[in-house]
């Protein structure tokens, strides 16, 4: 698991790195959906507790 971590991460970096490293700060902020708020205010209510899994909602 830790290696995948990494490995991802490293994808990530390096993707970001050749793209010339972009200012992240200014990237367009875009306001959560009520109902995407209401549903990370419950995902990190559950991870809090100890109790988050992992599920795809549509």
């Amino acid at each position: 698991m830790r290696s995948s971590i990494l490995s991802i991460g490293s994808f990530w970096y390096s993707a970001w790195v050749d793209a010339g490293q972009p200012d992240l700060g200014k990237l367009i902020k875009q306001p959560l959906a009520p109902d995407e708020k209401i549903n990370l205010q419950r995902e990190e209510a559950l991870y809090r507790t100890g109790k988050c899994t992992y599920q795809i909602t549509q």
